[in-house]
């Protein structure tokens, strides 16, 4: 199973429109997808209408450890189906901010959950909250790559070194862990200043931007709102077409080709 954290400490970036709009892509080129909202404020959640006070959430797995508890669950438990074929979900809820709270040993919960539905999943891919906190370094640690959306302006890298020193911390406990890219969101080309921006994150990034960028869009504003990814709230939109080549370019920096068996593809990425 490939798993990937998207993740920005900066909000406002379109990191939960990405994380939903590529596992759904996925899911549509025939992958058993799953997508972990790790986020407290359970925005990915409610794009697919599964309410933050749904009964068993992410927080269930991680917070309520104690095997008696009748709140303990385990991951397999709190998956549900989605609108797609192939797309499962792991809601989450506001009681999921109660982890950095916890003791560093949780650290590693989600990491061992994974491996226990490893064999049920080609890809998964968790929304990260906006933070550098001990549930972003949760998230890492059970990822093997990292996707980081970037709006262009001049704001939005402001504070990726600090985002990278956690990268390099996590890989003292996940060596395995990788950044797959960036990808600039949100993107406005009558705009002079954010196409200068752009141009020199490519200079400064180079290949670890994504040659495919995620234009600026009503329909994907809408979607909140509508409670609904861009794939059910426009099918036809220019959104779903960014991520649709996104998703194309991701499976081509992870070396997948999606017209074969999945143990295939997965042996391409060893």
């Amino acid at each position: 199973m490939i798993t990937i954290a998207v993740a920005n400490q900066k909000g406002g970036v379109g990191k939960t429109t990405t994380a939903v709009s590529v596992a759904v892509e996925i899911a549509k080129r025939g992958f058993r997808t799953l997508l972990i909202d790790g986020d407290p404020q359970s925005n990915a959640s409610t794009l697919f209408e599964a309410e933050v006070d749904v009964e068993q959430t992410i927080a269930n797995v991680l917070i309520f450890r104690d095997p008696v508890s009748s709140e303990t669950r385990r991951l397999k438990d709190v998956v549900i189906p989605t609108q797609f074929d192939n797309l499962w979900l792991v809601p989450s809820d506001v009681r999921l901010a109660r982890f950095e709270q916890l003791k560093s040993i949780t650290i590693g919960v989600l990491r061992q959950e994974l491996l226990s539905v490893k064999e049920d999943f080609d890809f998964c891919l968790i929304d990260c909250p906006p933070s550098l906190g001990n549930l972003l370094i949760s998230n890492l640690l059970a990822s093997s790559h990292v996707l980081i959306p970037v709006s262009a302006n001049k704001w939005s890298t402001q504070g990726y070194n600090d985002l990278e020193e956690t990268f390099q911390s996590v890989r003292s406990l996940n060596p395995d862990l990788q950044t797959l890219g960036m990808v600039a969101t949100m993107f406005d080309s009558r705009n002079s200043i954010e196409k200068y921006t752009l141009e020199q994150y490519q200079k400064i990034f180079g290949d670890l931007m994504f040659h495919n960028v995620i234009y600026r869009n009503v329909k994907l504003s809408e979607c909140p709102s509508a409670r609904k990814p861009i794939q059910l709230h426009d099918p036809k939109s220019r959104g779903v077409e960014n991520y649709s080549a996104l998703t194309e370019e991701i499976f081509e920096r992870l070396k997948v080709p999606y017209n074969s068996t999945f143990s295939s593809r997965h042996e391409a990425t060893a």
